[in-house]
């Protein structure tokens, strides 16, 4: 019963992770549809002041990516392959660069307080949902429970021929086998998907989820 507990909680974490993950990079494809639309439709600013909010709103994604990955450069971002700057934060470079031109568009008297205001609130969402994934990807579950859980499973399953032998005899291994699938299964899954940033089967799509922003971003651009 406490090791049943004990797995259980650990995959419905891991699960809670996983969904987590899964929602704020929901929560990005409505931002950078939100705030495409807005620029677009809210704004009078040059056509090269839209294309470079294009080009930043396709880029951020795929920066956020790669940035869960491990690590990004700018120059390995679409779109800023001859970028001569090499900022540690790609993500919040992005977001400052959307600012600056803001700021630009405030100063010049192109869009009103509020305009601003209703620009931000989306900008702002941005390196918000940058925080979360950041707190998911930098607080995995504690390695002590984890290997308790490990431990606890190998003894249970080292004692519990013993306890079956006399009863069920011969047919004692095949109910060992079975107990050994289901519960090593259960922490192999748990271990998979409380890391959904990675390049497993069972991790988030990231990939087609950044293609999903760029397509968008460019047909709301594109009208």
């Amino acid at each position: 019963v406490i090791l049943g507990l004990l797995l259980v909680f650990w995959t419905n974490r891991a699960y809670e992770r996983w969904w987590e993950a899964r929602t704020l990079w929901g929560q990005l494809v409505n931002t950078c549809r939100n705030q495409a639309v807005k620029i677009k439709v809210l704004t009078k600013v040059p056509a090269a002041d839209l294309r470079q909010c294009e080009s930043l709103l396709i880029a951020f994604p795929y920066a956020l990516k790669d940035h869960l990955r491990g690590g990004c450069e700018l120059s390995e971002v679409p779109g800023f392959e001859n970028a001569a700057d090499s900022p540690q934060h790609v993500p919040s470079y992005l977001t400052s660069k959307l600012y600056e031109l803001f700021r630009k568009w405030f100063d010049a008297d192109l869009i009103t307080g509020d305009e601003l205001r209703i620009l931000d609130l989306e900008a702002n969402k941005l390196l918000e949902i940058t925080g979360g994934c950041e707190r998911i990807r930098n607080t995995p579950i504690a390695n002590s429970y984890r290997r308790f859980i490990h431990q606890l499973v190998a003894l249970h399953l080292i004692a519990l021929p013993w306890g079956l032998s006399q009863e069920f005899r011969d047919a004692t291994v095949v109910i060992v086998t079975i107990a050994a699938y289901f519960m090593i299964g259960i922490t192999v899954i748990a271990q998979v998907i409380e890391e959904p940033f990675g390049h497993d089967q069972d991790d988030l799509d990231l990939n087609r989820l950044s293609g999903v922003i760029e397509t968008t971003v460019r047909e709301i651009f594109g009208r």
